[in-house]
Protein backbone atom coordinates (compact mmCIF):
# COMPACT_ATOMS: atom_id res chain seq x y z
CA UNK A 1 0.00 0.00 0.00
CA UNK A 2 0.91 3.55 -0.90
CA UNK A 3 1.07 6.74 1.50
CA UNK A 4 -1.18 9.03 0.16
CA UNK A 5 0.42 12.55 -1.07
CA UNK A 6 -2.25 15.18 -1.19
CA UNK A 7 -2.15 18.86 0.55
CA UNK A 8 -5.17 17.42 2.58
CA UNK A 9 -3.95 15.49 5.34
CA UNK A 10 -4.56 11.86 5.19
CA UNK A 11 -5.85 9.61 7.88
CA UNK A 12 -4.05 6.46 8.39
CA UNK A 13 -6.33 3.19 7.43
CA UNK A 14 -7.65 2.17 10.97
CA UNK A 15 -8.98 5.53 11.48
CA UNK A 16 -10.73 5.28 8.21
CA UNK A 17 -11.96 1.40 8.77
CA UNK A 18 -13.63 2.58 12.12
CA UNK A 19 -15.12 5.80 10.74
CA UNK A 20 -16.65 3.24 8.18
CA UNK A 21 -17.42 0.42 10.63
CA UNK A 22 -19.89 3.06 12.83
CA UNK A 23 -21.43 3.64 9.67
CA UNK A 24 -22.53 0.09 8.80
CA UNK A 25 -23.39 -0.01 12.44
CA UNK A 26 -25.69 2.22 12.12
CA UNK A 27 -27.37 0.80 8.67
CA UNK A 28 -27.37 -2.79 10.91
CA UNK A 29 -30.31 -1.08 13.38
CA UNK A 30 -34.01 -2.09 13.79
CA UNK A 31 -36.67 0.13 13.27
CA UNK A 32 -39.33 0.65 16.23
CA UNK A 33 -41.21 -2.30 14.25
CA UNK A 34 -38.50 -4.59 15.24
CA UNK A 35 -38.16 -4.66 11.52
CA UNK A 36 -34.64 -4.95 10.12
CA UNK A 37 -33.00 -4.84 6.73
CA UNK A 38 -31.66 -7.80 5.60
CA UNK A 39 -28.91 -6.66 3.16
CA UNK A 40 -25.54 -7.82 1.78
CA UNK A 41 -22.34 -6.22 3.05
CA UNK A 42 -21.62 -5.54 -0.44
CA UNK A 43 -24.95 -3.22 -0.86
CA UNK A 44 -24.64 -1.73 2.79
CA UNK A 45 -21.06 -0.55 1.93
CA UNK A 46 -22.73 1.20 -1.59
CA UNK A 47 -25.16 2.72 0.18
CA UNK A 48 -22.69 4.48 2.84
CA UNK A 49 -20.78 5.30 -0.35
CA UNK A 50 -23.88 6.93 -2.07
CA UNK A 51 -25.15 8.88 1.69
CA UNK A 52 -21.14 10.55 1.56
CA UNK A 53 -21.33 11.55 -2.06
CA UNK A 54 -24.61 13.21 -1.38
CA UNK A 55 -22.92 15.04 1.86
CA UNK A 56 -20.39 16.43 -0.22
CA UNK A 57 -22.03 17.12 -3.04
CA UNK A 58 -24.96 18.87 -0.86
CA UNK A 59 -27.37 17.27 -3.01
CA UNK A 60 -30.29 14.66 -3.15
CA UNK A 61 -29.50 11.00 -2.42
CA UNK A 62 -29.93 10.44 -6.32
CA UNK A 63 -27.54 13.21 -7.16
CA UNK A 64 -25.43 11.47 -5.09
CA UNK A 65 -25.79 7.84 -6.74
CA UNK A 66 -24.80 9.40 -10.45
CA UNK A 67 -21.59 11.30 -9.04
CA UNK A 68 -20.33 8.23 -8.10
CA UNK A 69 -21.73 6.43 -11.38
CA UNK A 70 -19.22 9.26 -12.91
CA UNK A 71 -16.60 7.77 -11.12
CA UNK A 72 -17.39 4.24 -11.99
CA UNK A 73 -17.72 5.30 -15.74
CA UNK A 74 -13.58 7.17 -15.27
CA UNK A 75 -12.79 3.73 -14.10
CA UNK A 76 -13.97 2.10 -16.93
CA UNK A 77 -12.48 4.25 -19.25
CA UNK A 78 -9.35 3.80 -18.02
CA UNK A 79 -9.31 -0.05 -17.72
CA UNK A 80 -10.98 -0.05 -21.43
CA UNK A 81 -8.46 2.52 -22.66
CA UNK A 82 -5.63 -0.67 -21.01
CA UNK A 83 -7.11 -3.52 -22.56
CA UNK A 84 -7.55 -1.95 -25.89
CA UNK A 85 -3.72 -0.76 -26.37
CA UNK A 86 -1.25 -3.24 -28.59
CA UNK A 87 0.93 -4.05 -25.18
CA UNK A 88 -1.13 -4.15 -22.13
CA UNK A 89 1.59 -4.42 -19.52
CA UNK A 90 3.32 -1.47 -21.00
CA UNK A 91 -0.08 1.18 -21.42
CA UNK A 92 -0.91 -0.54 -17.33
CA UNK A 93 2.51 0.57 -16.00
CA UNK A 94 2.05 4.15 -17.83
CA UNK A 95 -1.49 4.42 -16.47
CA UNK A 96 0.46 2.92 -13.08
CA UNK A 97 2.38 6.14 -13.87
CA UNK A 98 0.02 8.94 -14.62
CA UNK A 99 -2.12 8.07 -11.27
CA UNK A 100 0.54 7.35 -8.82
CA UNK A 101 -0.21 9.87 -5.95
CA UNK A 102 3.58 9.98 -4.95
CA UNK A 103 4.49 11.30 -8.66
CA UNK A 104 2.36 14.57 -7.56
CA UNK A 105 0.97 15.07 -11.64
CA UNK A 106 -3.14 14.98 -10.41
CA UNK A 107 -3.78 14.89 -13.91
CA UNK A 108 -7.32 15.20 -13.40
CA UNK A 109 -7.37 18.28 -11.27
CA UNK A 110 -5.42 21.65 -10.96
CA UNK A 111 -4.46 24.08 -7.64
CA UNK A 112 -6.00 26.48 -6.86
CA UNK A 113 -3.32 28.64 -7.89
CA UNK A 114 -3.51 27.54 -11.24
CA UNK A 115 -7.16 28.16 -11.26
CA UNK A 116 -6.85 31.68 -10.05
CA UNK A 117 -3.95 32.71 -12.72
CA UNK A 118 -6.43 31.51 -15.17
CA UNK A 119 -9.67 33.41 -14.22
CA UNK A 120 -9.11 36.55 -16.40
CA UNK A 121 -9.48 39.91 -15.29
CA UNK A 122 -10.42 41.85 -18.37
CA UNK A 123 -12.42 44.60 -18.43
CA UNK A 124 -16.36 44.28 -17.16
CA UNK A 125 -17.46 45.28 -21.00
CA UNK A 126 -15.26 42.80 -22.47
CA UNK A 127 -16.71 40.00 -19.95
CA UNK A 128 -20.32 41.32 -20.44
CA UNK A 129 -19.46 40.56 -24.30
CA UNK A 130 -18.45 37.02 -23.43
CA UNK A 131 -22.44 36.33 -22.21
CA UNK A 132 -24.13 38.67 -25.01
CA UNK A 133 -22.58 35.89 -27.58
CA UNK A 134 -23.57 33.00 -25.51
CA UNK A 135 -27.18 34.57 -25.36
CA UNK A 136 -27.00 34.88 -29.26
CA UNK A 137 -25.75 31.48 -29.76
CA UNK A 138 -27.94 29.77 -27.27
CA UNK A 139 -30.96 31.68 -29.76
CA UNK A 140 -29.36 30.28 -32.44
CA UNK A 141 -29.65 26.77 -30.88
CA UNK A 142 -33.05 27.54 -29.75
CA UNK A 143 -34.47 28.20 -33.69
CA UNK A 144 -33.16 25.03 -34.93
CA UNK A 145 -35.71 23.02 -32.62
CA UNK A 146 -38.46 25.77 -33.17
CA UNK A 147 -38.25 26.90 -29.66
CA UNK A 148 -37.38 30.55 -29.69
CA UNK A 149 -39.88 33.39 -28.93
CA UNK A 150 -40.21 35.71 -31.90
CA UNK A 151 -41.38 38.64 -29.14
CA UNK A 152 -39.48 38.89 -25.82
CA UNK A 153 -39.96 40.57 -22.15
CA UNK A 154 -37.27 41.71 -20.59
CA UNK A 155 -36.24 42.37 -16.76
CA UNK A 156 -33.43 44.05 -15.56
CA UNK A 157 -32.82 43.72 -11.70
CA UNK A 158 -29.50 44.01 -9.46
CA UNK A 159 -27.70 40.75 -7.70
CA UNK A 160 -25.48 41.11 -4.43
CA UNK A 161 -22.29 39.18 -4.19
CA UNK A 162 -21.38 39.43 -0.68
CA UNK A 163 -17.54 39.73 0.56
CA UNK A 164 -15.95 39.22 3.60
CA UNK A 165 -12.57 41.32 4.09
CA UNK A 166 -10.84 43.03 6.59
CA UNK A 167 -9.26 44.93 3.63
CA UNK A 168 -11.30 47.65 1.62
CA UNK A 169 -10.92 49.57 -2.07
CA UNK A 170 -12.77 52.02 -3.93
CA UNK A 171 -14.88 49.42 -5.47
CA UNK A 172 -16.56 48.30 -2.74
CA UNK A 173 -20.51 48.93 -2.44
CA UNK A 174 -22.87 48.39 0.71
CA UNK A 175 -25.14 45.98 -0.87
CA UNK A 176 -28.76 44.54 0.59
CA UNK A 177 -28.47 40.56 0.65
CA UNK A 178 -31.95 39.01 -0.14
CA UNK A 179 -34.95 40.79 2.52
CA UNK A 180 -32.34 40.77 5.13
CA UNK A 181 -32.57 44.49 7.22
CA UNK A 182 -28.73 44.82 7.38
CA UNK A 183 -26.80 45.89 4.64
CA UNK A 184 -23.42 43.98 3.76
CA UNK A 185 -20.46 45.18 2.03
CA UNK A 186 -20.26 43.62 -1.36
CA UNK A 187 -20.62 44.11 -5.03
CA UNK A 188 -23.38 44.90 -7.06
CA UNK A 189 -23.92 43.86 -10.52
CA UNK A 190 -26.55 45.00 -12.71
CA UNK A 191 -28.08 42.10 -14.80
CA UNK A 192 -30.22 41.83 -17.86
CA UNK A 193 -32.78 38.84 -18.26
CA UNK A 194 -35.06 37.26 -21.25
CA UNK A 195 -38.21 36.84 -19.37
CA UNK A 196 -39.88 35.07 -22.23
CA UNK A 197 -36.43 32.31 -23.13
CA UNK A 198 -35.41 32.29 -19.45
CA UNK A 199 -31.73 33.33 -20.75
CA UNK A 200 -29.24 35.62 -19.04
CA UNK A 201 -28.22 38.40 -21.69
CA UNK A 202 -26.38 40.61 -19.61
CA UNK A 203 -24.70 41.63 -16.10
CA UNK A 204 -22.03 44.25 -15.01
CA UNK A 205 -20.24 45.52 -12.08
CA UNK A 206 -22.14 49.03 -10.67
CA UNK A 207 -20.12 51.42 -9.33
CA UNK A 208 -21.74 53.54 -6.87
CA UNK A 209 -18.95 55.65 -6.05
CA UNK A 210 -19.49 58.13 -8.96
CA UNK A 211 -21.96 60.90 -8.05
CA UNK A 212 -24.63 61.31 -10.35
CA UNK A 213 -24.27 65.04 -11.18
CA UNK A 214 -20.68 64.00 -12.66
CA UNK A 215 -22.56 61.84 -15.39
CA UNK A 216 -22.53 63.14 -19.08
CA UNK A 217 -24.18 60.63 -20.45
CA UNK A 218 -27.35 58.66 -19.59
CA UNK A 219 -27.13 56.13 -16.39
CA UNK A 220 -25.27 52.73 -16.95
CA UNK A 221 -28.37 50.65 -16.64
CA UNK A 222 -30.17 52.27 -19.42
CA UNK A 223 -27.30 51.95 -21.87
CA UNK A 224 -27.01 48.01 -20.27
CA UNK A 225 -30.87 47.53 -21.42
CA UNK A 226 -30.18 49.45 -24.63
CA UNK A 227 -27.04 46.97 -25.91
CA UNK A 228 -29.71 43.77 -24.64
CA UNK A 229 -32.39 45.59 -26.81
CA UNK A 230 -29.52 44.87 -30.10
CA UNK A 231 -28.27 41.42 -29.22
CA UNK A 232 -31.74 40.41 -28.78
CA UNK A 233 -33.10 42.17 -32.33
CA UNK A 234 -29.40 40.32 -33.81
CA UNK A 235 -31.11 36.90 -32.35
CA UNK A 236 -34.03 37.61 -34.72
CA UNK A 237 -36.54 38.52 -32.12
CA UNK A 238 -38.00 41.65 -30.78
CA UNK A 239 -38.20 43.24 -27.27
CA UNK A 240 -42.14 44.12 -26.36
CA UNK A 241 -41.59 45.04 -22.64
CA UNK A 242 -39.07 46.04 -19.86
CA UNK A 243 -40.10 44.86 -16.60
CA UNK A 244 -37.93 46.60 -13.11
CA UNK A 245 -38.74 46.32 -9.68
CA UNK A 246 -39.00 49.32 -7.78
CA UNK A 247 -35.15 50.34 -7.10
CA UNK A 248 -35.66 51.10 -11.10
CA UNK A 249 -38.26 53.95 -10.68
CA UNK A 250 -35.97 56.36 -12.04
CA UNK A 251 -37.06 59.59 -14.04
CA UNK A 252 -34.47 58.97 -16.57
CA UNK A 253 -35.46 55.43 -17.31
CA UNK A 254 -38.94 56.67 -18.49
CA UNK A 255 -37.52 59.62 -20.29
CA UNK A 256 -35.71 57.53 -22.40
CA UNK A 257 -38.74 54.97 -22.98
CA UNK A 258 -40.81 58.19 -24.22
CA UNK A 259 -38.57 59.71 -26.65
CA UNK A 260 -37.98 56.29 -27.71
CA UNK A 261 -34.07 55.73 -26.54
CA UNK A 262 -34.41 52.18 -25.37
CA UNK A 263 -34.52 50.98 -29.14
CA UNK A 264 -32.36 53.56 -30.63
CA UNK A 265 -29.44 51.21 -31.52
CA UNK A 266 -32.11 48.58 -33.08
CA UNK A 267 -32.92 48.71 -36.75
CA UNK A 268 -36.80 49.00 -36.21
CA UNK A 269 -37.08 51.49 -33.55
CA UNK A 270 -40.09 50.73 -32.30
CA UNK A 271 -41.58 51.97 -28.67
CA UNK A 272 -40.84 49.40 -26.14
CA UNK A 273 -42.96 49.82 -22.80
CA UNK A 274 -41.25 50.07 -19.76
CA UNK A 275 -43.25 48.34 -16.62
CA UNK A 276 -42.21 49.39 -12.79
CA UNK A 277 -43.98 49.53 -9.55
CA UNK A 278 -44.72 53.03 -8.46
CA UNK A 279 -42.44 54.30 -5.86
CA UNK A 280 -43.76 56.43 -3.09
CA UNK A 281 -41.12 59.01 -1.45
CA UNK A 282 -43.31 59.02 1.88
CA UNK A 283 -46.72 59.01 3.37
CA UNK A 284 -47.80 55.54 1.03
CA UNK A 285 -50.41 54.58 3.14
CA UNK A 286 -52.37 58.18 3.48
CA UNK A 287 -52.11 58.20 -1.10
CA UNK A 288 -53.28 55.19 -1.24
CA UNK A 289 -56.43 55.53 1.36
CA UNK A 290 -56.92 58.79 -0.64
CA UNK A 291 -57.19 57.03 -3.45
CA UNK A 292 -59.62 54.80 -2.43
CA UNK A 293 -61.57 57.25 -0.99
CA UNK A 294 -62.13 59.67 -4.14
CA UNK A 295 -65.12 58.74 -5.80
CA UNK A 296 -63.73 59.85 -9.08
CA UNK A 297 -60.11 57.58 -8.78
CA UNK A 298 -59.74 55.13 -11.83
CA UNK A 299 -57.51 52.13 -12.35
CA UNK A 300 -56.18 54.03 -15.33
CA UNK A 301 -54.99 57.44 -15.08
CA UNK A 302 -52.26 59.68 -16.23
CA UNK A 303 -49.63 61.10 -14.33
CA UNK A 304 -45.71 61.95 -14.46
CA UNK A 305 -42.35 61.42 -12.92
CA UNK A 306 -40.02 63.75 -12.57
CA UNK A 307 -36.88 64.28 -14.51
CA UNK A 308 -34.11 66.98 -13.23
CA UNK A 309 -32.50 69.18 -15.39
CA UNK A 310 -29.41 69.36 -13.60
CA UNK A 311 -28.44 65.81 -13.02
CA UNK A 312 -29.63 64.49 -16.70
CA UNK A 313 -28.05 66.52 -19.06
CA UNK A 314 -28.35 64.02 -21.94
CA UNK A 315 -31.81 63.95 -22.25
CA UNK A 316 -32.18 67.64 -21.74
CA UNK A 317 -32.01 68.42 -25.59
CA UNK A 318 -34.97 66.28 -26.04
CA UNK A 319 -37.37 67.66 -23.10
CA UNK A 320 -36.58 71.18 -24.42
CA UNK A 321 -37.34 70.28 -27.86
CA UNK A 322 -40.63 68.93 -26.90
CA UNK A 323 -41.32 71.79 -24.80
CA UNK A 324 -41.36 69.66 -21.97
CA UNK A 325 -43.83 71.52 -18.67
CA UNK A 326 -41.22 72.32 -16.00
CA UNK A 327 -42.06 73.13 -11.88
CA UNK A 328 -39.46 73.35 -9.44
CA UNK A 329 -36.57 72.92 -11.88
CA UNK A 330 -38.13 69.61 -12.97
CA UNK A 331 -39.42 68.24 -16.25
CA UNK A 332 -42.34 66.33 -16.16
CA UNK A 333 -42.27 63.08 -17.90
CA UNK A 334 -45.94 61.66 -18.77
CA UNK A 335 -46.64 58.06 -17.81
CA UNK A 336 -49.56 55.41 -17.58
CA UNK A 337 -50.90 54.93 -13.75
CA UNK A 338 -52.83 51.41 -13.87
CA UNK A 339 -54.17 50.47 -10.32
CA UNK A 340 -54.23 46.97 -9.66
CA UNK A 341 -56.22 45.08 -6.99
CA UNK A 342 -55.06 41.62 -6.00
CA UNK A 343 -52.28 41.42 -8.50
CA UNK A 344 -50.19 38.61 -6.81
CA UNK A 345 -53.53 36.34 -5.41
CA UNK A 346 -54.65 33.76 -7.37
CA UNK A 347 -57.72 33.13 -5.37
CA UNK A 348 -59.58 36.60 -5.56
CA UNK A 349 -60.48 38.66 -8.33
CA UNK A 350 -61.60 42.13 -7.57
CA UNK A 351 -61.82 45.10 -9.42
CA UNK A 352 -61.29 48.66 -8.46
CA UNK A 353 -64.99 49.79 -7.52
CA UNK A 354 -65.19 46.46 -5.44
CA UNK A 355 -61.97 47.11 -3.69
CA UNK A 356 -63.31 50.68 -2.81
CA UNK A 357 -66.68 49.52 -1.71
CA UNK A 358 -65.39 46.68 0.49
CA UNK A 359 -62.74 49.74 1.88
CA UNK A 360 -65.93 52.34 3.07
CA UNK A 361 -67.82 49.67 4.45
CA UNK A 362 -65.05 48.92 6.89
CA UNK A 363 -64.37 52.13 7.25
CA UNK A 364 -67.83 52.49 8.74
CA UNK A 365 -67.72 49.63 10.89
CA UNK A 366 -64.35 50.31 12.31
CA UNK A 367 -66.05 54.13 13.60
CA UNK A 368 -69.57 52.44 14.90
CA UNK A 369 -66.66 49.74 16.41
CA UNK A 370 -64.71 52.82 18.09
CA UNK A 371 -67.91 54.39 18.77
CA UNK A 372 -69.58 51.14 21.05
CA UNK A 373 -65.88 50.15 22.90
CA UNK A 374 -66.25 54.27 24.19
CA UNK A 375 -69.71 53.59 25.62
CA UNK A 376 -69.00 50.15 26.90
CA UNK A 377 -65.58 51.78 28.40
CA UNK A 378 -67.85 54.53 30.06
CA UNK A 379 -70.54 51.67 31.37
CA UNK A 380 -67.74 49.95 32.61
CA UNK A 381 -65.95 52.71 34.77
CA UNK A 382 -69.61 53.35 36.07
CA UNK A 383 -69.92 49.74 37.25
CA UNK A 384 -66.53 50.01 39.09
CA UNK A 385 -67.59 53.03 40.83
CA UNK A 386 -71.16 51.73 42.08
CA UNK A 387 -69.15 47.99 42.96
CA UNK A 388 -66.75 50.75 45.48
CA UNK A 389 -62.93 50.11 43.64
CA UNK A 390 -61.16 53.40 44.54
CA UNK A 391 -59.40 53.82 41.02
CA UNK A 392 -61.34 52.18 38.40
CA UNK A 393 -59.61 51.83 35.04
CA UNK A 394 -60.91 51.44 31.32
CA UNK A 395 -59.23 48.19 29.69
CA UNK A 396 -56.07 48.86 27.22
CA UNK A 397 -55.27 46.10 25.69
CA UNK A 398 -56.84 42.77 24.58
CA UNK A 399 -54.61 40.61 26.72
CA UNK A 400 -55.96 41.55 29.66
CA UNK A 401 -58.91 38.97 28.48
CA UNK A 402 -57.07 36.26 31.02
CA UNK A 403 -58.58 38.07 34.08
CA UNK A 404 -60.94 35.63 35.36
CA UNK A 405 -61.74 37.44 39.24
CA UNK A 406 -64.42 40.09 39.24
CA UNK A 407 -66.98 42.23 42.01
CA UNK A 408 -69.76 40.76 40.23
CA UNK A 409 -71.24 39.53 37.55
CA UNK A 410 -71.98 42.43 36.06
CA UNK A 411 -68.69 43.87 35.71
CA UNK A 412 -67.24 40.48 34.27
CA UNK A 413 -69.92 40.46 31.37
CA UNK A 414 -68.99 44.00 30.41
CA UNK A 415 -65.76 43.04 30.26
CA UNK A 416 -66.36 40.16 27.58
CA UNK A 417 -68.73 42.68 25.42
CA UNK A 418 -65.61 45.55 25.87
CA UNK A 419 -63.09 42.47 24.77
CA UNK A 420 -65.14 40.76 21.93
CA UNK A 421 -65.62 44.14 20.76
CA UNK A 422 -61.91 45.01 20.92
CA UNK A 423 -61.07 41.97 18.77
CA UNK A 424 -63.75 42.23 16.01
CA UNK A 425 -62.01 46.06 15.50
CA UNK A 426 -58.68 44.42 15.44
CA UNK A 427 -59.84 42.57 12.78
CA UNK A 428 -61.18 44.74 10.62
CA UNK A 429 -58.27 47.25 11.15
CA UNK A 430 -56.25 43.63 10.10
CA UNK A 431 -58.78 43.78 6.87
CA UNK A 432 -57.93 47.21 6.04
CA UNK A 433 -54.00 46.72 5.88
CA UNK A 434 -54.78 43.62 3.61
CA UNK A 435 -56.92 45.62 1.58
CA UNK A 436 -53.67 48.32 1.09
CA UNK A 437 -51.73 46.17 0.50
CA UNK A 438 -53.66 44.41 -2.28
CA UNK A 439 -53.80 47.72 -4.46
CA UNK A 440 -50.66 48.64 -6.40
CA UNK A 441 -49.32 51.14 -8.61
CA UNK A 442 -47.82 50.49 -11.81
CA UNK A 443 -46.06 52.89 -13.93
CA UNK A 444 -45.77 52.30 -18.03
CA UNK A 445 -44.06 54.49 -19.94
CA UNK A 446 -45.99 57.08 -22.10
CA UNK A 447 -45.60 58.25 -25.88
CA UNK A 448 -45.73 61.34 -27.27
CA UNK A 449 -48.98 60.83 -28.77
CA UNK A 450 -50.27 58.64 -25.87
CA UNK A 451 -54.31 58.45 -25.74
CA UNK A 452 -55.07 56.64 -23.34
CA UNK A 453 -59.27 57.23 -23.12
CA UNK A 454 -59.49 53.99 -25.74
CA UNK A 455 -56.67 52.08 -24.39
CA UNK A 456 -58.16 51.32 -20.59
CA UNK A 457 -57.86 47.37 -20.80
CA UNK A 458 -54.91 47.70 -23.35
CA UNK A 459 -52.98 49.17 -19.92
CA UNK A 460 -54.69 46.75 -17.51
CA UNK A 461 -53.07 43.59 -19.64
CA UNK A 462 -49.75 45.89 -19.42
CA UNK A 463 -50.05 45.79 -15.97
CA UNK A 464 -49.98 41.95 -15.84
CA UNK A 465 -47.06 41.47 -17.72
CA UNK A 466 -45.09 42.46 -14.93
CA UNK A 467 -45.13 39.05 -13.14
CA UNK A 468 -43.43 38.09 -15.55
CA UNK A 469 -40.31 39.72 -14.22
CA UNK A 470 -40.37 36.77 -11.22
CA UNK A 471 -38.33 35.31 -13.72
CA UNK A 472 -35.45 36.99 -13.01
CA UNK A 473 -35.31 36.31 -9.26
CA UNK A 474 -36.04 32.53 -10.43
CA UNK A 475 -33.24 32.38 -12.55
CA UNK A 476 -30.57 34.28 -9.67
CA UNK A 477 -31.68 31.45 -7.31
CA UNK A 478 -31.01 28.60 -9.75
CA UNK A 479 -27.88 30.18 -11.13
CA UNK A 480 -26.09 30.96 -7.56
CA UNK A 481 -27.25 27.78 -5.92
CA UNK A 482 -26.17 25.17 -8.87
CA UNK A 483 -23.78 27.10 -11.63
CA UNK A 484 -21.50 29.60 -9.37
CA UNK A 485 -19.18 28.30 -6.56
CA UNK A 486 -18.09 30.36 -3.26
CA UNK A 487 -15.84 32.52 -3.82
CA UNK A 488 -13.97 35.03 -1.24
CA UNK A 489 -12.18 37.42 -4.55
CA UNK A 490 -12.30 41.33 -3.63
CA UNK A 491 -11.79 42.11 -6.95
CA UNK A 492 -15.17 43.38 -9.15
CA UNK A 493 -13.90 41.31 -11.97
CA UNK A 494 -13.13 38.57 -11.00
CA UNK A 495 -16.71 38.29 -9.34
CA UNK A 496 -17.90 39.22 -12.58
CA UNK A 497 -16.38 36.38 -14.32
CA UNK A 498 -17.71 33.69 -11.66
CA UNK A 499 -21.14 35.05 -12.43
CA UNK A 500 -21.20 35.34 -15.52
CA UNK A 501 -19.48 31.55 -15.53
CA UNK A 502 -22.70 30.70 -13.46
CA UNK A 503 -24.89 32.72 -15.88
CA UNK A 504 -23.64 31.02 -19.10
CA UNK A 505 -24.03 27.60 -17.98
CA UNK A 506 -27.26 28.14 -16.42
CA UNK A 507 -28.27 29.05 -20.39
CA UNK A 508 -26.84 26.49 -21.99
CA UNK A 509 -28.53 23.91 -18.98
CA UNK A 510 -32.08 25.51 -20.04
CA UNK A 511 -31.32 25.11 -23.83
CA UNK A 512 -30.64 21.55 -23.73
CA UNK A 513 -33.50 21.29 -21.01
CA UNK A 514 -35.85 22.63 -23.65
CA UNK A 515 -34.91 20.73 -26.20
CA UNK A 516 -35.11 17.53 -24.10
CA UNK A 517 -39.19 18.76 -22.97
CA UNK A 518 -40.06 19.89 -26.46
CA UNK A 519 -39.31 15.96 -27.87
CA UNK A 520 -41.59 14.72 -25.40
CA UNK A 521 -44.08 17.24 -26.15
CA UNK A 522 -44.26 16.71 -29.78
CA UNK A 523 -44.72 12.75 -29.17
CA UNK A 524 -48.35 13.40 -27.89
CA UNK A 525 -49.18 15.55 -30.71
CA UNK A 526 -50.71 13.82 -33.77
CA UNK A 527 -49.58 16.25 -36.40
CA UNK A 528 -46.44 16.96 -35.15
CA UNK A 529 -46.63 20.60 -35.42
CA UNK A 530 -43.69 23.51 -34.46
CA UNK A 531 -43.98 25.14 -30.98
CA UNK A 532 -44.05 28.91 -31.24
CA UNK A 533 -44.32 30.33 -27.59
CA UNK A 534 -45.97 33.82 -28.05
CA UNK A 535 -47.24 33.76 -24.88
CA UNK A 536 -44.98 32.95 -21.67
CA UNK A 537 -47.88 31.62 -19.30
CA UNK A 538 -47.91 28.65 -21.93
CA UNK A 539 -44.13 27.91 -21.26
CA UNK A 540 -44.64 28.16 -17.68
CA UNK A 541 -47.59 25.71 -17.72
CA UNK A 542 -45.26 23.78 -20.20
CA UNK A 543 -42.52 23.42 -17.87
CA UNK A 544 -44.29 22.41 -15.08
CA UNK A 545 -45.26 19.37 -16.82
CA UNK A 546 -41.58 18.39 -17.03
CA UNK A 547 -39.94 20.04 -14.40
CA UNK A 548 -37.93 17.19 -13.69
CA UNK A 549 -36.37 16.28 -17.20
CA UNK A 550 -32.89 17.76 -16.90
CA UNK A 551 -31.78 18.66 -13.04
CA UNK A 552 -28.92 21.48 -12.94
CA UNK A 553 -27.02 18.65 -10.75
CA UNK A 554 -27.66 16.06 -13.65
CA UNK A 555 -26.14 18.35 -16.35
CA UNK A 556 -23.41 19.45 -14.49
CA UNK A 557 -22.97 15.70 -13.72
CA UNK A 558 -22.20 15.14 -17.34
CA UNK A 559 -20.72 18.30 -18.20
CA UNK A 560 -17.70 16.52 -15.45
CA UNK A 561 -18.25 13.01 -16.74
CA UNK A 562 -17.70 14.83 -20.39
CA UNK A 563 -14.67 16.54 -19.22
CA UNK A 564 -12.81 13.06 -17.31
CA UNK A 565 -13.28 11.31 -20.13
CA UNK A 566 -11.36 13.61 -22.80
CA UNK A 567 -8.57 13.43 -19.95
CA UNK A 568 -8.17 10.08 -19.76
CA UNK A 569 -8.56 9.48 -23.73
CA UNK A 570 -5.81 12.67 -24.00
CA UNK A 571 -3.67 10.51 -21.46
CA UNK A 572 -3.51 7.26 -21.82
CA UNK A 573 -4.33 6.91 -25.77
Amino acid sequence: MYQEVSSISSLDNEQLHLVFSEQLDLLGLTSKQKRKVNSSQNTKERVILTLISSMLTKSSLEIGKKHLNVISTSIYSVLSSIKASQDTDTALNNAIEIFMPESRKFPLSASRQAVTDNVIQDSKPNLDDKLNENYTACMKELNEFNGKSKEVILAIDTTPEETRSKYLNDQYSFVHIGQNNTWKRGFTYSSVYDCTNQLFISTLHQNYHKPKYENTTIQAFIGQLQNSCKIVEGAGSEVKFIDADRGYYNGELFTAAYFNQISSKCKHNDNIRVIVPKKFAREKVRKKVAFLEDPNSKEVFMDYINLSKYTHPSLKGYCEASEMKTYDSMYHIPVVLVAVVDGYQTNRNRKLKDLKHEWMVTKKNIKSSEDRIDEYQKEYIDLQKQAGIKNPSIIKKITQRKRTKFRNSQLYKKYKQIIKSMEYLKKLKKNQTLMLNSLMFFTISSTIDEAIKHNTDYFIKLAQVYHERWSIENGFKEGKAKFVRLSRSRKSTQRQWNLELGMILYNRWHVARMRMMLEQERKKVWNKVSWEPRSPYIRRKFEQRYSSILSAESYLLQLLEYGIRIRIEKLLI
